[in-house]
């Protein structure tokens, strides 16, 4: 609708402002602007969605009193995350079951006298997801404070 266009790193507000700076004549530039409006509605509707959900989701976790969002990387996402999928975390024996259950725990592989592991490919790859994704955050960090 602009020459050249408005770039791949566009906002909803910035799109809009580009909109109402548009004033086709013709009447498929008409359309077109329509047709955008429409669709920029539809954006401003599902970012106000997301903010809605990502607060309803914080909510969720401050109520769980959880610990988990005192993990460094750990934030509501990812403990409301880790909590869906855990449940109970007393349903868990031991550290190594719950590893087994988020596929932590690397497989023995062995063949003949050479002892080695692999990663497991099974167990709740979403639950394992969660804390690579804090981890991520550590990178270049050599130590962990106290």
């Amino acid at each position: 609708m602009t020459p050249g266009g408005a770039g791949r790193l566009l906002s909803a507000p910035q799109a809009g402002r580009i909109l109402r700076g548009v004033r086709p004549l013709e009447p498929v530039g008409i359309q077109r602007k329509r047709i955008a409006l429409e669709l920029l509605g539809d954006v401003c509707r599902f970012d106000n969605q997301l903010l809605a959900t990502n607060e309803r989701i914080v909510e969720a976790v401050v109520a769980s009193a959880s610990t988990v969002t005192n993990i460094h990387g750990i934030g509501p996402l990812g403990a409301a995350i880790i909590l869906d999928h855990t449940g109970d975390i007393a349903r868990f024996p031991t550290s190594g079951h719950f590893a087994r259950y988020t596929a932590s725990a690397p497989i023995a592989a062995s063949s003949g006298p050479k002892q080695r592991h692999q990663l497991n490919p099974r167990g709740n790859r979403q639950l394992n997801r969660a804390p690579h994704v804090a981890f991520a955050t550590f990178e270049g960090v050599t130590s962990v404070e106290a």
